[in-house]
């Protein structure tokens, strides 16, 4: 049993590097595109989470004109482009922010908790408030807010209590327990003197006191002006958190409670430069605990890092744990990142474009911080929201299971007057010929890929195979004759599957249509 366990294991993370061009997912919308909107004035998306059915859910921001304040907006997407109308009504959410009426500088975010409940965050003015605060909503899993959060669905905190100072939200995540820690902004009198704000917040909706006294903790890492951006909780319950400040970046861990974790670099605090100066935008875990920053460095190049779990810059990985570039020597601004394969990295964001202000990019970055040339044969795919000569700013993306990308982000038609929300599905097609040597001259070859009813074999010998999906469960085996064989694949779910001679575990990969 083990052995076979080893095998499947295998099967898995081996044979997700084989080269594959990608291609807009015709079967999204009929064009792999689509462009919608809430109240059809200024509609932007920040980022998207795939549920476990891969369906989509996007958050954005959208401003009624009826009452001239900006709204935080939901929409579930299905596999094929439509609006799921099963999700809030007809398909959508709006949630009120107060009398928020300016736009500037948020970046909501949203995240599915252990419930399939809906978590996001941003900034609002609550009705009571006079202060920008920092915001956070719960949904449930039908896209209606949950009552059970704070009674009305929603929080605002105002970090310093004043009720003048605006604060804002950028990052969070989710432990175990349903806590959700938040990293952002706060503005501190004297004007101009902003800081790393983190809070935690229970699972019922309200600030925890067991963090720092009282929920809400301020940090100055850097005696300038902080801007938190992300936020991971690490499976032994510690807190990273990574922040922008001035020209540099800065990466801390601290405990359950709010103070700085001394294990991490010996002051729980690391300083992280990536070229000549570093914006950072995303942190995350890869299959080590190794910790990824992404961030848009210097001259609008994408910024990479790689640090270990105590603090240290793994020489590895690009030159001296980091690296940055640009794809066709163009700038970049790196909208999101995910973590592919265990370690290789998945970045979105926007391109520069000689007939557009910015396009939409993907790109992968394999584990030693180079472009990972398997991904669409050169490490990186472009393309748009629309086909107008107008900016489409990349802001998120999630990944289905069966290898398509989906993006959102935002339609610039006319900036802050005129916006609609961008979506983009993007499928894997695999260049792999089919053909596999064995050894002594044997081989195994395969086509069509991708296929949709059979899929015709031919073997040099005869032979068992087994074919795996992607979480390596076994869903077809069968015994191949020396020639020609016919595999009937019409049972299978649309997906990727792996096809594997048991006896010397080479494997082919395939696109089941």
């Amino acid at each position: 049993m083990k052995k076979a366990l080893l095998l499947i294991s295998l099967i898995v993370f081996s044979n997700l590097t084989i080269a594959q061009t990608f291609i807009l997912d015709t079967s999204f919308n009929l064009t792999g595109r689509k462009a919608f909107n809430f109240f059809n004035n200024i509609d932007r998306s920040y980022d998207c989470v795939v549920q476990p059915d891969n369906k989509i859910v996007v958050v954005g921001l959208s401003k009624n004109q009826s009452t001239n304040f900006f709204e935080l907006c939901f929409t579930r997407v299905n596999t094929d482009g439509s609006i799921d109308n099963s999700f809030g009504t007809n398909g959508t959410t709006k949630v009120s922010m107060g009398n928020q009426s300016s736009i500037g500088g948020m970046t909501p975010r949203i995240k599915m908790d252990a419930n399939n409940r809906y978590v996001a965050v941003n900034s609002g003015r609550s009705t009571s408030g006079g202060s920008q605060d920092i915001m956070v909503c719960r949904l449930t899993s039908t896209g209606v807010i949950d009552p059970t959060f704070h009674t009305t669905g929603s929080l605002f905190v105002d970090m310093t209590g004043a009720n003048t100072q605006p604060d804002q939200a950028n990052g969070f995540d989710i432990d175990a327990y349903g806590n959700i820690y938040i990293a952002g902004v706060v503005g501190i009198s004297p004007p101009f003197d902003n800081r790393l704000a983190i809070i935690k917040v229970t699972d019922t909706g309200n600030l925890d006191p067991t963090f720092d006294t009282d929920g809400k903790l301020t940090l100055n890492p850097s005696a300038g002006n902080e801007f938190g951006r992300g936020v991971v909780v690490q499976p032994d319950g510690k807190i990273l958190v990574g922040c922008t400040a001035g020209n540099n970046s800065y990466l801390i861990r601290l405990d359950s409670i709010g103070s700085y974790d001394n294990s991490f670099n010996g002051s729980g605090s690391l300083p992280v430069t990536i070229g000549t100066s570093t914006d950072l935008m995303e942190i995350a875990l890869d299959s080590l605990n190794n910790i990824i920053v992404a961030a848009t460095s210097g001259t609008n190049s994408i910024g990479l890092a790689r640090i270990s779990p105590t603090g240290i810059f793994d020489p590895s990985f690009g030159v001296g744990g980091s690296t940055f570039f640009k794809l066709n020597n163009t700038d970049c601004i790196v909208g999101d990142m995910k973590i592919v394969n265990g370690n290789e990295i998945l970045i979105c964001g926007s391109i520069g474009s000689s007939s557009q202000n910015y396009n939409v990019f993907i790109t992968r970055v394999n584990s030693t911080g180079s472009l990972d040339l398997t991904f669409n044969t050169n490490g990186y795919f472009i393309d748009y929201y629309s086909s107008a000569s107008i900016q489409d700013d990349g802001n998120a993306m999630g990944l289905l299971d069966d290898g398509r990308i989906f993006s959102c982000g935002t339609i610039v038609n006319s900036s802050a007057v005129n916006e609609d929300i961008g979506m983009m599905m993007i499928k894997p097609q695999s260049t792999s010929t089919g053909i596999s040597s064995l050894e002594n001259n044997k081989y195994i070859k395969f086509y069509p890929n991708p296929a949709k009813n059979n899929i015709t074999i031919s073997t040099s010998d005869n032979m068992n195979v087994i074919v795996v999906d992607m979480l390596g469960k076994i869903v077809l085996q069968t015994q191949l004759q020396r020639g020609d064989n016919e595999l009937n694949i019409e049972s299978l779910n649309p997906g990727l599957y792996f096809i594997v001679d048991t006896n010397s575990n080479v494997k082919l990969k395939f696109i089941k249509e």
